[in-house]
């Protein structure tokens, strides 16, 4: 399975969110697992969304620590991949957080979620739900 992590800084995430678990077990089950930031994302002239994402080197992880030592550090791997062919992105950023010169990161979420859903990927929290949750 093909696995998207939407979260607001991959240089930001600690070993204890429940993301980091959630992506060292898909990891070690042998999933491809991919972390996005908002200025990964790129809508394409020809029409298609890319993302530049980071990975862990495939390997099996005994703690989140160190797997988020290898997503983190100089052995992550960067690839510019397509999102319509994630099967499953998950939107795990926190809005509220995005403030001053990153406002505009608020809904890029939601946004690239949504256009996401219409081509066929499964995007979970619904992107829908959560731009009516918008305050």
């Amino acid at each position: 399975m093909k696995l998207g992590f939407f979260v607001n800084n991959v240089a930001a995430e600690l070993a204890g969110y429940t993301t980091t678990r959630l992506a060292q077990t898909a990891t070690n089950r042998g999933d491809e697992v991919w972390y996005f930031g908002a200025p990964d994302f790129i809508y394409g002239s020809d029409g298609v969304i890319y993302a530049q994402g980071t990975a862990v080197p495939k390997n099996k992880y005994r703690t989140p620590e160190l797997y988020l030592r290898n997503l983190q550090g100089p052995n992550a791997v960067k690839k510019r991949i397509i999102v319509d062919e994630l099967d499953v992105l998950m939107l795990r950023s926190d809005p509220s957080t995005e403030t001053g010169n990153r406002v505009w990161a608020q809904t890029a979420g939601i946004t690239f979620g949504r256009v996401a859903k219409r081509r066929g990927v499964i995007v979970v929290n619904d992107p829908d739900n959560l731009l009516k949750a918008m305050n």
